[in-house]
């Protein structure tokens, strides 16, 4: 006898159970013809007869009855592993991996891992920040915030909140800079975004409005952008939810004047019904919309600053 065909199984069980090619066919969504060249193909492969064809149906040999047997062991086997897999799915722990950009890991994602880990102590993290983006499909995370609405059709996206971007300097450049709306940039020192990430809304919104101004510095990370317009390097485009958290710097124009960008969580589509994980997009959502406001940048209002002043007090 040749190797056995453990997929056919499934076939010997439908035809068994009905007797007949058409309903079989019914139950495992396929023509009759396949049933009936799957059973033969078992049958050829075993070098004997499963099935007697007669008037009023298909019924098993002694041979087939010793399959069936078989078959029904590794139907029940197939279907306990599959609800215990079900049971570990939802159980409350595990690990989840979260891709991320490295501000928001830091400044707004931390703190909201360890408000779902008060609830649920047996979930652990994995987080990946990299300029690169991880890909969910081959599994690299299991959720990844972005900035930018996925079209692949496996993954599941969430919008759940709306990023402000400002203008910003600290006051310490602004004593001795004097900033004026209608010119934002001109004779400024900018802070800007490397070439590599030229395509970002608020990069372009920076570089087109450039002329007559020089870049003092130019990084691949906000991180980077922030601390150097704290130590009064220049003017920068921030994130309100980073920017207006810091008291030595003054937003000189909001998010109306300069950029909004929209926050997605996204997840393969396979993930939803893994307990742990949609136990985190739940809290996460709720978690980020109950920031809703400063992530916009609401809060707090913007005090304009004419030029030849030094910034408000």
């Amino acid at each position: 006898m040749g190797a056995l065909d453990w997929n056919a199984l499934q076939f010997i069980l439908a035809l068994a159970r009905h007797q007949s090619l058409e309903r079989a066919a019914e139950e495992l969504a396929v023509d009759p013809s396949t049933v009936s060249r799957r059973v033969r193909a078992l049958e050829r492969d075993m070098g004997t007869r499963v099935f007697d064809r007669t008037a009023s149906g298909h019924r098993l040999t002694a041979v087939g009855l010793r399959l069936l047997e078989t078959a029904e062991r590794v139907e029940a086997d197939i279907a306990a592993m599959e609800r215990e897999a079900d049971r570990a799915d939802q159980r409350l722990e595990g690990v989840v991996r979260i891709a991320t950009s490295d501000a928001f890991g830091r400044h707004r994602l931390s703190s909201i891992l360890c408000s779902f880990r008060l609830r649920h102590p047996l979930v652990a993290f994995e987080l990946v920040a990299d300029t690169r983006p991880a890909s969910l499909i081959r599994r690299e995370a299991d959720v990844a915030v972005r900035f930018v609405r996925p079209s692949q059709a496996q993954l599941a996206s969430r919008r759940v909140a709306a990023l402000g971007h400002g203008l910003y300097a600290s006051r310490e450049y602004l004593a001795t800079h004097p900033f004026d709306p209608g010119e934002p940039t001109r004779g400024h020192s900018l802070l800007g975004y490397h070439s590599s990430l030229a395509a970002l809304p608020e990069a372009r919104w920076l570089d087109e409005r450039a002329e007559g101004s020089r870049f003092a510095l130019r990084a691949n990370r906000v991180d980077l952008l922030l601390p150097a317009a704290l130590g009064g390097l220049g003017l920068a485009v921030l994130p309100c939810y980073l920017a207006d958290a810091e008291p030595a710097l003054v937003r000189l124009l909001g998010p109306r004047d300069v950029v909004t960008r929209e926050l997605w969580l996204v997840l393969h589509r396979d993930s939803r019904r893994i307990g742990r994980i949609r136990a985190f997009v739940d809290h996460f959502t709720a978690e980020i919309q109950a920031q809703a406001a400063s992530l916009l940048g609401d809060e707090p209002a913007v005090t304009p600053i004419a030029a030849g002043t030094g910034p408000a007090p």
